[in-house]
């Protein structure tokens, strides 16, 4: 039913644009017509693109204001070598240790080591939460006199 109706509202405005529009008249009716057409056509089989259907306004500006933060999102600080920062899905903090960059796509590579236990490597600071507190450093600190003992000990 609504495909007959958007066509038959498609044909009167064809008519209007050969009639009435030839002499400068009728164009808002001409544009309403065809808009009535155009959504009523859900299946877009007499209109080739159908109009998407209209966001709230609220989607909208949330749209806007999310695609302002990301382009005016500040840039992760450049982590210092030799701090303990915390890691995504990790308990213990990890030491910030060396900057590379790939061999052939020149991409920054950060390294973090957590004694000779662990290391990661990332291209960029997204996994890093941020710097480690008080009590994170002082088990870190612990952690390291056991670890070298067994180290040397290994060895």
């Amino acid at each position: 039913m609504r495909l007959i109706l958007s066509y038959i509202l498609y044909f009167i405005g064809d008519i209007i644009s050969r009639t009435l529009m030839f002499w400068g008249y009728g164009f808002k009716f001409y544009n309403k017509i065809m808009l009535w057409s155009v959504d009523l056509d859900q299946e877009g089989k007499i209109w080739k693109h159908v109009k998407p259907k209209k966001q709230g306004k609220r989607k909208m500006l949330k749209k806007i204001l999310e695609f302002i933060d990301g382009v005016f999102e500040e840039e992760k600080e450049q982590p210092v070598l030799g701090t303990l920062y915390k890691i995504k899905g990790e308990v213990l903090p990890f030491r910030y240790i060396r900057f590379t960059n790939e061999v052939y796509s020149n991409k920054p590579v950060y390294h973090f080591k957590h004694h000779q236990l662990k290391q990661y490597k990332f291209n960029d600071l997204s996994k890093v939460e941020r710097k480690a507190n008080k009590e994170e450093v002082r088990i870190y600190n612990l952690i390291k006199d056991h670890v070298n003992e067994v180290a040397e000990n290994n060895n």
